[in-house]
């Protein structure tokens, strides 16, 4: 967890909802993900960012922007959900579905950009 940053930025969004985002974000790093970053940081000196935006919009939605750098990959994530808890769960559920190779419908919507 030392090696992984994460930054946020929040528009419009109550404090008890930043709190929990932030935790369900910890909860998946800590627990869906902790396999998929092992592997990302077998390489010495290893990092990984992750960028959060989330912002709600006059429609009454949330919209958000995962970036998530893995030392030698981004993945961007960008959509708009009534749930900002269904949001967290779905955008670690895209990046490890990416991470694992898997094809699937879902992952239209993903953005990979190599650097």
């Amino acid at each position: 967890m030392e090696h992984i940053k994460i930054k946020y930025k929040f528009e419009d969004v109550s404090e008890l909802l930043e709190k929990d985002i932030r935790q369900l974000v910890m909860d998946n790093i800590e627990g869906k993900m902790d396999n998929y970053f092992k592997t990302v940081f077998k390489k010495v000196d290893a990092e990984i960012m992750i960028e959060i935006t989330i912002q709600k919009n006059k429609k009454e939605k949330y919209e958000w922007n995962f970036k998530f750098h893995l030392d030698y990959k981004d993945y961007n994530y960008t959509r708009e959900y009534v749930s900002p808890i269904d949001l967290v769960n779905s955008a670690f559920a895209h990046l490890k579905e990416q991470l694992s190779d898997k094809k699937s419908h879902r992952n239209r919507w993903a953005k990979t950009v190599q650097e």
